[in-house]
């Protein structure tokens, strides 16, 4: 079942990921990836807080938890920020993909292209 859906939305992502190139520049590669990092920190903490609040109390209300702890000290996003940033950056872009395409996928889709355009730009540049 899971095939049929990811079959079903590829010709959808094949297309944004197009259009994702002719609007890309450094700015938004960097934002994107940025939101990428932040939700890959986000699913660690969680894991994180799983494994150390369901089995070691106390080192989790001590080092995770408590002053000087991990918690503060990392981005924690949430993976639909993509799609809400570009709202805000192309609106016809968010209202063409909004609801289409799983927000995961399209952050995956989108931090592909983001690393192609800084990879490209570093050997225009040299």
């Amino acid at each position: 079942m899971r095939n049929h859906f990811k079959k079903q939305a590829m010709p959808i992502r094949k297309e944004m990921k197009s259009d994702l190139r002719k609007i890309m520049n450094l700015q938004l590669a960097m934002l994107i990836m940025h939101i990428y990092i932040s939700h890959r920190q986000r699913n660690l903490l969680h894991e994180i807080w799983y494994v150390l609040g369901t089995r070691y109390h106390d080192i989790y209300r001590n080092e995770f938890c408590g002053k000087g702890g991990l918690v503060g000290k990392m981005l924690c996003g949430r993976f639909d920020e993509l799609l809400n940033q570009m709202y805000f950056i192309d609106r016809n872009f968010y209202e063409k993909y909004h609801g289409k395409i799983t927000n995961s996928n399209a952050l995956g889709d989108a931090y592909a292209v983001a690393l192609a355009y800084i990879k490209n730009n570093k050997e225009v540049n040299r």
